[in-house]
């Protein structure tokens, strides 16, 4: 899922993993846990919650067999040591664990956590007043199975308004936590998403720490879904205003801090892979999608439904507006006309972009569009003819033209060019708005690439939620990578509760469909047995699968899978 550093942000909360690919863990090795809470700070009014939070999530990590060490209001000399010191207790432990609730800041794309006794006054003072995220994460990274880092920072942060830059001036302080882009096999979980804050919470304790409370001594829940609960908590909790996010990749073997089995959820007949894609796919707007649903299954049961819908679109469906102006085709057409384009005339296969012959389609294209002027595949072919020859404000221009006058591809187009700042300069807002304009149409690719300026909060605040419904109805209209992407958000827990068993078929739906993505996500789910029995044989199946069609990933894990006894 990019984004922006920020420059100083009020609210840190957030959970840092650290895991090597080691097998389940047990409770033979040691487990040590540091656990902070900083509430009555002395140059800022005091925070209730830290505390609470601290005394209680210590006292469930020592029933849990963790030796948890407990901080109360550490001045910058006192948490600089309890790290240092907590650093030689993690080296060799199996698991190693930091529970941090109190301030925190992020300055120039750094997190900090803050001491009672910081003051803040500058910019420049946060390095030697506070303590950088990066530190707590070294002092539990030696522990050989697990390394664990807590953060629940999340309160109004009362040093900004008063901080002041090296200049002099008051700092500008932006809302939420700045991004972490983790790296090996650290993961990196946000109590709210980038440049959003999350709620302090009027009970005993914040929201974050409550739903971790809840969660923390479940048996059988592994580390991943104990998180993906405490998120779908806080979702409710804060009446949908504040989701927790994860940054990173999840470990690849499961990882528990309670021992025990979830119970089997009760066994249902599986569908079978057309009747998964057609369950989805059924009341595409796109004849295309139903035609490309029979050849990939021509034995199909549902061929009758199929042929119904599809018969159905095709005699329903309005023609482009200004499509048929012209009565027969034109060179224009031949020479630049888009496989893909349903508005070509009848006869005319169409040309892929990079094979058009740039100096004869231009000059049929240019004759054309002055015959035609209100025909808006012309309009738009032109744009092609263009764009193969990379005179991008050219393209744009004709493109603008034919999205005037209705051609979703073109508006399509448009917002790719903005999007991407190809010949234009990057503007993910007007990209946005010709999105919206194809998507008014059901044009699957418009859909797949607004879910993913929401969820990324490209031109537009993230919305989550909102991603995964504009997710939804692209993968309803057939893109194979919109219902990959639902696979992840179900897997995640992203916009809603998470499920192993849905993000399983989305999935399937995408890998039936040819999507290579999809099948490295399945056969990581078989690799790592989440939500599904673990599968060696199926895991390398499905990798074989996805790099045959290309992916790289899938090659490189393929020879990891190698390598397993």
């Amino acid at each position: 899922m990019t984004g922006r550093p920020r420059l100083l942000q009020a609210c840190l909360l957030a959970v840092a993993l650290w895991a090597v690919l080691l097998p389940q863990v047990g409770t033979a090795g040691e487990r040590v846990a540091l656990v902070i809470g900083a509430g009555n700070y002395r140059h800022v009014p005091s925070l209730a919650n830290p505390a609470n939070d601290a005394a209680d999530i210590s006292a469930a990590l020592d029933r849990l067999g963790l030796a948890s060490k407990l901080v109360i209001d550490p001045t910058y000399d006192d948490l600089r040591k309890a790290l240092i010191e907590f650093a030689r207790r993690a080296r060799g432990a199996d698991i190693a664990l930091v529970f941090y609730a109190g301030h925190g800041i992020a300055l120039d794309g750094n997190n900090w956590l803050v001491p009672v006794d910081a003051e803040l006054k500058s910019d420049v003072d946060v390095p030697s007043e506070a303590i950088n995220l990066k530190t707590m994460m070294d002092a539990v990274a030696s522990a050989s199975v697990l390394g664990l880092v807590i953060l629940d920072a999340c309160r109004n942060n009362p040093f900004a308004a008063k901080m002041r830059g090296s200049d002099g001036r008051t700092r500008s302080v932006p809302r939420g936590l700045a991004r972490v882009e983790p790296e090996r096999n650290i993961l990196v979980s946000y109590a709210s998403a980038a440049g959003t804050t999350a709620d302090d919470g009027s009970g005993r304790n914040s929201p974050f720490s409550a739903a971790l409370l809840k969660h923390l001594q479940t048996p059988g829940l592994e580390i991943d879904a104990l998180f993906r609960r405490v998120r779908t908590d806080v979702w409710a909790t804060t009446n949908r205003r504040q989701q927790p996010f994860t940054y990173g990749s999840l470990p690849r073997t499961a990882i528990y801090l309670q021992a025990g089995v979830e119970p089997a959820p009760a066994a249902v007949s599986a569908p079978t892979p057309d009747q998964l894609v057609w369950e989805t796919i059924k009341d595409s707007h796109d004849p295309a999608v139903i035609e490309e649903f029979l050849r990939k299954f021509p034995a199909t049961t549902l061929r009758s439904a199929a042929l119904a819908r599809l018969e159905q679109l095709r005699t329903a469906r309005p023609a482009s507006p200004g499509s048929n102006t012209a009565a027969a085709a034109t060179e224009c057409d031949r020479l630049a006309a888009s496989p893909d384009d349903s508005s070509r005339p009848a006869g005319v296969p169409g040309v892929e972009l990079r094979k058009i012959e740039v100096a004869r389609a231009a000059a049929a294209c240019e004759a054309a569009v002055k015959q035609f002027p209100g025909v808006a595949r012309l309009a738009f072919q032109a744009g092609r003819v263009a764009q193969a020859g990379k005179d991008y404000a050219s393209a744009r221009r004709f493109y603008e033209t034919a999205g005037n006058l209705g051609h979703v591809v073109a508006m399509f187009n448009l917002g790719l060019s903005y999007d991407m700042g190809v010949g234009v300069a990057e503007n993910p807002a007007e990209a946005r708005k010709w999105y919206e304009k194809a998507a008014e149409q059901n044009l699957a690719t418009a859909l797949l690439n607004l879910g993913y300026l929401y969820e990324k909060g490209r031109g537009v605040a993230p919305n989550i939620a909102r991603a995964r419904d504009f997710y939804r109805l692209a993968a309803a209209e057939g893109n194979r990578r919109a219902m990959n992407n639902l696979g992840y958000f179900f897997e995640q827990g992203l916009g809603g509760g998470a499920s192993y068993d849905e993000a399983r078929r989305w999935y399937e739906r995408s890998a039936y469909l040819g999507d290579e993505m999809a099948m490295r996500n399945l056969g990581s789910l078989y690799e790592r047995g989440v939500g599904v029995t673990q599968s060696l044989a199926e895991a390398r199946k499905w990798y074989e699968q996805a790099a045959a069609a290309g992916d790289e990933e899938a090659k490189r894990r393929l020879g990891t899978l190698a390598q397993t006894p």
